[in-house]
């Protein structure tokens, strides 16, 4: 009688949501405000910037099948970053600066540490090196997670594109080699509860996103540097501590880089003070803008409570609110209200950058439901980043062909 054979994963193959964005979550008491301005106002604009680069990136997550005796879920997110550069034709164009990769997310120590069936754990070790055999024959580059900072980080990134990334969710951050200093993220009971495991997976794949999406932006600001252009991101500009470790960059490349990025938050979800000053945040005309100090939350980067290792933070940065887009007499014209990050430094001039905001309200984006809050450059930074994700069917197979493989 054959001996049936048991499986490390049983497939059960479906797309997450990875989506949300609720906004005005939570009010920010210690923000302290700078000033309102009106740059429309005469004589205020000092000088007039203009963006010639454009970031966003798309990422989306599939689980791909449940563990023997566990059912832990295993997770595959596809993530892109991509730059686009507006010439003097003001066309929009990709640049060799955009990154994909595909992430498989399993909390792979904590399983081995659990599972004790000597045959299942050693096909769990042979998943990952079937992983990088099947990647390397493709022409693609295998890595672990905190490999990116072994081979050079930034520098690495620069070099190869089309990468598979393996990520034990067993601890906090992207684990190191000494696993010794690292705090337990999935404890052997969260095993079992696979909504842990989903957050936990989605958290880490958003982060890894963030690292690829600042290494996109710090190569083209580099590139560029001789030009005084800025540069756009969607979103929260990523604070010096969270990136540099695995990123290998100084703090002095780091500020050459930021000085010269604005991050646009479409749907704000720190508002400072209270709720009066949320009424008069939507108040604001066409031409005014408030600007606050304070310091920057990761609540605006994740859409859930952030599972990653939590840190004091302890810089202060800007942040200036206006009213994107605005149809006189429209009842909803709250929702245009956007929120600009700016990282802390020497003469910031913010009606400069407010009024070259201001300046990307037009051409209007495509998709009507963004009409208010986002900027035409973001959105087609966005479409072009969704076109770079692994279609289903190309996880669904080279997962598949995986799990097979150690029948």
């Amino acid at each position: 009688m054959n001996k049936i054979k048991k499986l490390l994963i049983s497939p059960d193959f479906y797309i997450e949501e990875t989506k949300l964005r609720p906004s005005y979550e939570k009010f920010d008491l210690e923000s302290q405000e700078v000033g309102k301005y009106n740059f429309l106002q005469d004589g205020v604009v000092n000088e007039r910037y203009d963006f010639k680069g454009f970031l966003d990136g798309s990422m989306r997550l599939y689980k791909i099948g449940n563990a023997y005796e566990t059912g832990t879920p295993f997770y595959v997110a596809t993530i892109s970053s991509v730059v686009l550069y507006r010439g003097k034709d003001r066309l929009l164009r990709n640049t060799k600066y955009s990154k994909k990769a595909n992430i498989i997310i399993f909390p792979k120590e904590c399983y081995l540490n659990t599972v004790r069936d000597s045959e299942i754990r050693k096909k769990a070790e042979e998943f990952v090196l079937n992983i990088k055999k099947m990647v390397e024959k493709t022409g693609g580059i295998f890595v672990h997670e905190y490999e990116i900072n072994k081979y050079g980080g930034v520098e690495f990134l620069k070099k190869h594109n089309n990468f598979w990334i393996f990520s034990d969710i067993t601890y906090e951050g992207v684990t190191a080699l000494d696993l010794s200093s690292q705090r337990i993220l999935i404890k052997q009971e969260d095993l079992f509860n696979p909504v842990r495991v989903k957050n936990a997976a989605r958290a880490r794949a958003r982060f890894i996103m963030n690292l690829f999406e600042f290494s996109s932006a710090y190569l083209f600001v580099i590139d560029h540097q001789k030009s005084k252009d800025l540069f756009l991101i969607d979103g929260l500009i990523p604070r010096f501590s969270r990136i540099s470790n695995t990123l290998c960059l100084k703090k002095s490349e780091y500020i050459k880089c930021v000085s010269r990025i604005a991050g646009f938050i479409k749907t704000p979800r720190v508002i400072p003070k209270d709720f009066s000053e949320l009424k008069s945040l939507f108040t604001l005309k066409e031409g005014e803008c408030k600007v606050y100090k304070g310091k920057p939350k990761d609540l605006e980067v994740y859409g859930e409570e952030l599972l990653e290792v939590k840190e004091d933070i302890k810089d202060e940065d800007y942040f200036i609110f206006l009213k994107f887009r605005n149809i006189p007499y429209f009842e909803s014209s709250s929702q245009s209200l956007v929120k600009i990050h700016l990282k802390a430094g020497e003469n910031i001039r913010f009606v400069d950058i407010a009024f070259a905001i201001y300046n990307e309200r037009l051409p209007l984006p495509n998709d009507k439901s963004r009409f208010f809050n986002e900027p035409f450059a973001i959105e087609e930074a966005e479409r072009v980043a969704q076109t770079n994700l692994a279609s289903e069917e190309e996880i669904r197979g080279f997962m598949l062909s995986l799990v097979y493989s150690l029948w």
